[in-house]
């Protein structure tokens, strides 16, 4: 089990990569329909509960992304991330920001919306917060 600073570190250099090259994208689909208030998303424990990034995270995927991923990541329009599908499909932190800067199917591409930095925050949230929901 890594600790969850390494994420932090993979998207740090993921930050750059996206703002070098573009992460491309635009708003589509059911994306930026949520309220903004993250006091109805899970709310991060222990250390995290401290962590600005992930605190962040937690109000930009109530912004953005509760609204098709449900507000506790349960599900809905888009798939859910507490039964621990995110993190078999997505196995690495880098391949989960590519596609939510990116976007595929139903999936709007952030990249335009959201910051590099913004989106590695959301990241953060969904797969060390939510993904831990069902366990």
């Amino acid at each position: 089990m890594s600790s969850p600073r390494r994420p932090v570190v993979h998207c740090r250099a993921l930050v750059v990569v996206l703002a070098l090259f573009g992460a491309g994208g635009v708003l589509a689909a059911c994306g930026g329909g949520g309220s903004g208030d993250s006091s109805t998303s899970p709310a991060p424990t222990g250390a995290l509960a401290r962590d600005d990034e992930v605190l962040t995270g937690r109000r930009l995927y109530s912004t953005y992304c509760a609204a098709c991923h449900g507000t506790s990541g349960g599900g809905g329009v888009g798939p859910k991330f507490t039964d621990g599908r995110l993190l078999t499909d997505f196995p690495t932190v880098e391949e989960q920001v590519t596609f939510v800067s990116n976007g595929k199917g139903a999936m709007p591409a952030w990249g335009k919306t959201m910051s590099a930095a913004e989106i590695c925050a959301v990241v953060r949230y969904e797969r060390e917060v939510l993904s831990k929901q069902g366990k």
